[in-house]
């Protein structure tokens, strides 16, 4: 009896074994499934994610030009999602994006392709779609959104989305082109009062436009890697006896070609806010200006009183920008006092809370602000109070013609009469002339700006 013993010892050992065997090599299998689809699936929604949705668009792309197919493109956004997230937070977003992409899987066809493509960004692949047919599908998405009654908290949200949409044809370049004008379309059919359907045509000049925006975000990208940006300053005046004596100048950005063509901001600074580059030209400007500031000779730092930087609405919601400024001056050893952010009124009031804690932080540090364009919004008056402003400067639209119209330089006056009061400084921008100069003098403002008093220069000349 104990030698047939051993046999069946052995037997069930064995088939123990195979059965473990069997099951690891199942669990193994399940785990690749699931790291596959983790792969090409995004978390959230369930839907393919940008890689998965970049091989599809290839393979339609080659369908187009080896079998002479036409297929189309959706790129859809949801209309203020950001303002969404920042009212009910993160959540809110999430729950909305899912229910989005239930009720879109739900009217689309079989050879349909969705994906979500990043943020609130989502993309349809239409295969064997002409692009009347396309714009009819891309109306049925649109109705669908509009739809939706999405509920958080017992509030109901009404929503809405903005569709790009572009045809897929041999003549198409590449995946980046395809996907690059289906998100022009879809942020000209924000533009144009969101909520809208757009199709992309190649000779829209709004389209055309954004083109050029892809292209200076080639070339800002390339001049900073190649430190070709410069710092200019522009001298800004005192004119009344309360302004604070000293140097007070705003520093000012400049682009250099290659070829050495200098373009303004203006010619860029669309470009870089559309495509997040924003921050790194902040932080460039930043780090030059501090820089170039230490370097001067005595007694440069004892005289300036005021270094005025822009700050861009990136910046401000940046997370990371007050250790990133706070590391800045301490390696440059100018004083934080010396410093004054000049930020839009727009900026400031977009995003209020956030703005307020930052300012309050960097005011404690003694650095200063200021709000550019004043006067554009005159609801301005009653955030004045919530903010530690230091400054406001004047629009150039109210100074150009205070001399001889009654209207701006009651507009002035009222702007001065209000920062008086709250024991805020004036800046005019874009002072024309001498005349301007003395009008603005006898409505009490502190100090004047513009090229005909003093044109900028090079921050490293004198």
């Amino acid at each position: 009896m104990r030698d047939s013993a051993i046999p069946d010892s052995l037997e069930a050992e064995n088939r123990f074994l195979r059965e473990r065997i069997d099951e690891l090599v199942r669990e193994k299998r399940i785990l690749e499934l699931q790291l596959a689809r983790q792969a090409s699936h995004d978390e959230l929604t369930g839907l393919l994610n940008r890689r998965a949705f970049d091989s599809h668009l290839e393979y339609a792309l080659d369908a187009a030009r080896e079998l002479g197919q036409t297929h189309a493109l959706c790129y859809l956004d949801l209309d203020q999602f950001k303002l969404l997230n920042e009212t009910f937070g993160h959540r809110a977003g999430d729950e909305l994006l899912v229910q989005v992409a239930e009720r879109l899987q739900e009217v689309m066809r079989d050879t349909d392709v969705i994906a979500r493509l990043g943020g609130d960004s989502l993309g349809v692949l239409l295969f064997r779609c002409d692009l009347e047919e396309a714009e009819r599908r891309a109306q049925a998405f649109h109705r669908t959104v509009q739809s939706l009654r999405f509920t958080w908290r017992e509030r109901a949200i009404q929503i809405g989305a903005s569709l790009g949409v572009v045809p897929i044809t041999a003549q198409v370049g590449s995946v980046t082109q395809l996907l690059s004008a289906a998100d022009h379309a879809c942020s000209l059919a924000k533009e144009k009062g969101r909520n809208r359907i757009q199709i992309y045509q190649e000779d829209d000049d709004a389209v055309v436009q954004r083109h050029g925006e892809v292209s200076w975000a080639v070339r800002i990208r390339q001049t900073l890697e190649d430190d070709r940006f410069r710092l200019f300053a522009q001298s800004i005046q005192a004119i009344s006896p309360r302004a604070t004596q000293g140097v007070h100048f705003e520093v000012l950005l400049r682009l250099i070609e290659e070829d050495g063509h200098v373009h303004m901001p203006n010619d860029f600074l669309r470009a870089a806010e559309r495509y997040g580059l924003m921050r790194s030209i902040d932080r460039w400007v930043i780090r030059r200006c501090l820089g170039t500031l230490a370097a001067q000779p005595p007694p440069f730092l004892d005289l300036l009183s005021t270094c005025a930087i822009n700050l861009s609405p990136m910046s401000l919601g940046d997370e990371t920008f007050l250790d990133f400024l706070e590391d800045e001056i301490g390696t440059s050893g100018v004083a934080p006092a010396k410093l004054c952010f000049e930020i839009t009124e727009t900026a400031a009031i977009e995003n209020l809370t956030h703005t307020r804690k930052l300012l309050q932080r960097l005011s404690a540090r003694g650095i200063r602000f200021a709000l550019d364009d004043f006067g554009t919004g005159m609801a301005s008056y009653g955030y004045l109070r919530d903010l530690p402003v230091h400054y406001l400067k004047i629009d150039a639209r109210f100074i150009k013609d205070v001399v001889t119209d009654p209207l701006d330089r009651a507009m002035v006056e009222s702007i001065h009469q209000v920062s008086d009061v709250m024991g805020i400084q004036t800046i005019a921008e874009g002072v024309p002339s001498q005349a301007t100069i003395e009008q603005l003098r006898s409505l009490g403002i502190d100090y004047a700006q513009g090229n005909w008093i003093s044109p900028p220069r090079p921050l490293t000349e004198g």
